[in-house]
């Protein structure tokens, strides 16, 4: 499950099956790649896709809170076939 508090939405909640690694980053751009200084924050924006596609474990928090998250799952589809991911 992941929790998400908003001054005006109030409480929401996204939940997984539990098979899946729940990823956390920040909402902030990543300075340092730009060439705008050092970033405020480890976690930038793209730690996800870091995380997913790059490989890069430590572009996530491992204290699994932040601005942004996702949950990765890894599914094997054989050709002609499909899988479901369902959330509630």
């Amino acid at each position: 499950m992941i929790a998400a508090s908003h001054p005006s939405l109030g409480e929401r909640f996204f939940y997984g099956d539990g098979s899946g690694t729940p990823l956390f980053t920040e909402n902030e751009t990543n300075t340092e790649r730009l060439g705008q200084g050092p970033n405020r924050t480890p976690y930038t924006k793209e730690g996800i896709d870091n995380y997913v596609v790059q490989g890069r474990r430590e572009a996530v928090n491992p204290d699994n809170q932040g601005t942004k998250a996702a949950v990765h799952y890894l599914l094997t589809v054989p050709a002609g076939e499909s899988r479901t991911c369902v959330f509630g």
